[in-house]
């Protein structure tokens, strides 16, 4: 008899309940605690300037293609460094990166943060020394805890670990106007001095991480990673038998590759939606900082309970990469209402639109390591998740130039085709899991 389809109430409570184990075990595996306390203490405090960012460049004199070319600064390194990070990872341990990264996230942020008025330079360098490293913090730390994760439970891991970052994201984002509200009580009224002091407050949070992991680095630079037998996962029908032919066969590394482009896209559609809301919603509605955060907030929400909810749906889909394809497809749809949406709707459809992209993160990112040819299942996972996230940071980049470059017109539809041909492409493969 075929399993009955879950009720959404029954996929919540499942979520909830996948989630809270998660986080205990995140909490009470030694090898684990601390570098995921460093990953929620950035999160937070990395999230307190997200809605003023945009208004804080323009303020400084930056243009549309400023900001466009930011972001390159800031992902387009990761294209060659992140596999230099996943290599360490899985030679070295996740210490040296993660104190590396935070160093990089922390300094890169001070020098945005003080930049002059009219300083475009100070803004160029600050986003480069960013782009050392700063999103590989966030993918160094994940790495580690999917290496100690057995292969049944990744998807879970993967999902709590992006859930929990979302939400602390969101009480960072909810303690903006709070801020700014204390800020103006204390004096500091003008928009640009309390968006310049959001922006310096940033490091202080990383320098949990370069302290705390450092000094553990220094007593523990490397702990043992749970390893499984290679007959003991053949024995489990490996997850890594994702792309088969006809005779059931594993077709090397196909299955990787597709969810790799898969990945890709994704990132190039999030960030040109992104980087293109809080410009639109200037250009049509003269929209600042104050005007912006109750919007991002409401995202932020709506995307974290999609990232949570995203291992129930792979369940209810029965597969993570129909219901990627299915996701796809959805925001696809999402992306021309946005287009096209009347004042009402502007801000719904913008975030419907990334929460359905949130959705898909974990999926894509649980996908890729499962993906991995079974030899190096447990042994590679490190540069499985630098190789995603060289390709996260190229679409990324990608995404930066389609926003502040093409019109907004043009940008969406282009999201729109993208997000439709990648709902074919997953559905046409032949994936397993």
């Amino acid at each position: 008899m075929q399993p009955q389809p879950k009720t959404l109430a029954a996929a919540a409570r499942e979520a909830l309940l996948t989630q809270a184990r998660e986080l205990e075990r995140f909490w009470h595996t030694p090898a684990l605690r601390l570098p995921m306390l460093c990953v929620w203490t950035a999160s937070f405090g990395g999230a307190l300037h997200y809605p003023c960012t945009t208004y804080f460049y323009l303020l400084l004199g930056a243009t549309k293609r400023d900001i466009g070319n930011f972001g390159l600064v800031v992902y387009w390194p990761d294209v060659v460094l992140a596999p230099v990070y996943g290599h360490v990872v899985d030679a070295r341990g996740a210490y040296p990166p993660i104190v590396a990264t935070a160093c990089s996230c922390a300094l890169g942020c001070l020098v945005r943060g003080v930049a002059p008025v009219g300083g475009l330079g100070w803004l160029y360098a600050g986003n480069l020394i960013i782009g050392l490293g700063a999103s590989n913090l966030w993918t160094s730390v994940l790495s580690h805890a999917t290496r100690h994760t057995e292969t049944a439970r990744r998807e879970a891991c993967v999902s709590a670990f992006l859930f929990q970052v979302a939400a602390l994201r969101i009480l960072g984002k909810g303690a903006y106007v709070p801020c700014v509200r204390i800020l103006a009580a204390l004096g500091v009224a003008e928009p640009l001095r309390q968006y310049r002091v959001l922006m310096v407050v940033c490091p202080l949070f990383c320098g949990f991480s370069i302290i705390f992991l450092a000094l553990r680095g220094v007593c523990n630079p490397r702990t043992p990673v749970p390893t499984e037998d290679p007959e003991d996962v053949a024995a489990k029908a490996p997850a890594s038998a994702l792309l088969q032919d006809e005779d059931d066969a594993v077709v090397g590394w196909g299955p990787f590759s597709v969810v790799a482009g898969a990945v890709f896209v994704d990132a190039v559609c999030r960030t040109t939606i992104a980087v293109l809301w809080p410009l639109y919603g200037r250009d049509l509605y003269g929209w600042g900082g104050s005007a912006f955060a109750g919007p991002y907030f409401l995202e932020g929400l709506a995307s974290t309970a999609a990232v949570g909810l995203a291992p129930s749906l792979s369940s209810y889909a029965g597969t993570m990469a129909r219901a990627s394809s299915v996701l796809a497809a959805l925001a696809a749809a999402l992306a021309v209402l946005a287009r096209d949406a009347p004042a009402a709707l502007f801000s719904p459809a913008f975030i419907c639109l990334q929460a359905v992209l949130a959705a898909k993160d974990p999926l894509g990112k649980a996908l890729g390591t499962l993906s991995l040819p079974r030899r190096h299942q447990g042994r590679a996972v490190g540069r499985a998740f630098a190789a995603l996230g060289a390709l996260r940071a190229l679409g990324d980049g990608v995404g930066h130039v389609v926003a502040t470059r093409l019109s907004a017109d043009v940008a969406l539809l282009g999201v729109a085709a993208a997000l439709a041909a990648q709902a074919g492409a997953l559905a046409a493969a032949r994936l397993r899991k």
